[in-house]
């Protein structure tokens, strides 16, 4: 039986697996079954533990043998995400790829070692569902790609000669090579972006998205939009140039969002209609983020927003499924910030994901992982976004404002060739709802059982401080922890029981969690979840849900309708 990407399909794998006694299959069911957004917060939670639980535990035994360093990424049950060091006396690329979690593999990153190693196109060209290839070498060698005919994204880094040829599907090219052949529009008709360290290889193509860095020659006045990224300020080229300076580019700032056109504008709207101060722009691009369909967004200002980008975060979330995730990376000051905005019951509530890692948060949020250079996907996609006005024109040259980011950062700004300034718009903006923000580089302090961080312990303990208004009264659903820093206060709302002798449990992602969730220890409720009309005498072993024997899919694992069939309609999740 062959694997499937549609959920129905591969849940149908799963049971033919699991009849074979592989726990794939598991693995396979609680990832398709995190998709669906109708599931409530403490489901989500069980799951996403079940995941790491699944993956730590028997991920190295699906996996089979892999070089040191290897990084994976998990989706549907399948490693769709591979990084690796191959070198001449490792590992072969045929002996690491055979394994059945291989199947699906959409993107490969190669980095080859050793005097006489030569890339595995012939074993690449044998995954199906390869789209994305990125090769570096510290070696020379000749890089010939034409077998890979469905490739959409290539980038090849190091001392390297490309033999291009035809590659009707290429999209993305990034290239910092000694020579390539092959390169023409009739070779590569989809091809829209380009990163490269050589603008005059591209004059032949038109309406090109191109990335260069310093010193990068040639002729771009044939390119819709040229991101040209400096050591230091200097001359530009003619054409649609926009530039800014290595350190400018390390101060960034963006919101992620499911798609959601009428409610973007509406909150790009009502945003306008505040009484802010100098010139704002925001830029946006709807663009896929490991298989999925998700929304950036970046504000930019001449003056210093730094709760912009949360007062635009709350307004989204409040018509959003899953929620906002507002990330900030500041590299002048190496620190971080992905926070959460998710409505619970008639309001928002914001908390800090993580401190470090994109990925992380978006695994969190969204209930996927969205891949080994997610932030890199994210910067690239918002970088060949057109910006436009929010408030003040848009500035005449081509240096990008900064971006209007929570984190501070001490760098020199752009300034506009005249000030703008409205004495109408009342002066400086004050963020009422997100209050003052302060950073402190100590220990996370802990959510109080409103799942709200007291203002004094923080300051005590250390962490990034808001001031909250006023905390709900009765929301909807109950508070996501994201930082899961006390497992104990997590899951005081989940379906999943612990062994109370272990205080402080964490997930281990080295060695899985120490205690199997036990599902089986609730109490029963009177009603089944699923058909509300017979009592509930089984558990769902994937969302927890008290189901009848009547609503019972798979007996062994135990799993529900629901999770068998997450497009059938279940009114306790709706």
């Amino acid at each position: 039986m062959q694997p499937t990407d549609t959920p129905d399909g591969a849940l149908v794998y799963a049971d033919w697996l699991l009849g074979q006694g592989n726990v794939q299959g598991e693995l396979i069911s609680v990832q398709v079954a995190r998709q669906s957004p109708s599931r409530s917060g403490p489901a989500q939670r069980a799951l996403r533990l079940k995941e790491e639980q699944l993956l730590a535990r028997h991920g190295p035994e699906l996996v089979g043998e892999v070089p040191p360093e290897t990084e994976l990424c998990w989706r549907g049950g399948f490693v769709r995400e591979l990084a690796v060091r191959l070198s001449v006396d490792g590992l072969s690329a045929d002996a690491l790829l055979s394994r059945p979690v291989f199947a699906l593999v959409e993107r490969v990153e190669l980095q080859l070692h050793g005097a006489g190693i030569e890339a595995p196109i012939a074993t690449l060209a044998k995954l199906p569902r390869l789209r994305a290839l990125k090769v570096t070498t510290y070696e020379a060698l000749t890089l010939d790609v034409a077998p890979l005919k469905g490739l959409r994204r290539l980038e090849v880094d190091g001392r390297a000669e490309v033999k291009l040829a035809a590659l009707p599907e290429l999209e993305h090219l990034a290239l910092q090579v000694d020579d390539v052949e092959g390169l023409s529009p009739r070779e590569q008709p989809k091809l829209w972006r380009v990163v490269t360290n050589d603008a005059g290889r591209f004059e032949a193509f038109e309406g090109l998205e191109l990335h260069l860095q310093d010193g990068a020659g040639g002729d771009v006045t044939r390119a819709r939009r040229a991101v040209i990224t400096l050591e230091e300020k200097g001359e530009l080229p003619p054409g649609r140039v926009v530039s800014r300076t290595s350190a400018q580019n390390g101060e960034r700032a963006f919101l992620l969002f499911e798609p959601q056109p009428a409610g973007l504008n509406k909150a790009l709207d009502r945003l306008r209609q505040l009484p802010l101060s100098g010139v704002i722009t925001a830029a946006h691009t709807t663009f896929t983020l490991g298989g999925h369909a998700l929304t950036a967004l970046e504000l930019r200002s001449n003056e210093p927003q730094p709760s912009l980008l949360k007062l635009l975060a709350t307004d989204l979330a409040a018509t959003s499924v899953r929620g906002v995730l507002e990330g900030a990376d500041s590299l002048s000051s190496n620190e971080a910030l992905y926070r959460g905005h998710e409505r619970a019951g008639s309001s928002v509530t914001s908390w800090v994901i993580d401190k470090k890692n994109l990925r992380r948060a978006v695994h969190r949020l969204f209930a996927f992982d969205p891949g080994l250079r997610a932030f890199d996907d994210v910067l690239l996609a918002l970088d060949g976004a057109e910006p436009r006005s929010l408030r003040g024109p848009l500035p005449s040259e081509s240096p990008q404002l900064p971006c209007c980011s929570p984190l501070e950062a001490d760098l020199d700004e752009p300034q506009l060739d005249e000030e703008y300034d409205d004495d109408d718009d009342g002066g400086e903006y004050e963020d009422a709802h997100a209050g003052p923000i302060e950073l402190v580089d100590r220990a996370d302090p802990q959510p109080d059982g409103d799942g709200f961080v007291d203002v004094a312990a923080a300051l005590a303990g250390g962490e990034e401080v808001e001031e909250d208004p006023e905390p709900d009264d009765d929301p909807d659903e109950p508070h996501r922890d994201a930082a899961d820093a006390d497992i104990e206060e997590l899951l005081t709302q989940s379906p999943v029981d612990f062994d109370e002798r272990e205080d402080g449990l964490e997930p281990d992602t080295e060695h899985g969690l120490d205690v199997e969730p036990n599902v089986d220890a609730l109490a029963a409720p009177k009603a089944c979840d699923a058909c509300r009309s017979n009592a509930a005498t089984e558990s769902c072993t994937l969302c927890a849900a008290d189901i009848c024997e009547a609503c019972v899919a798979v007996e062994v694992p135990l799993i529900c309708g629901e999770c068998r069939h997450p497009n059938a309609s279940r009114s306790v999740w709706r």
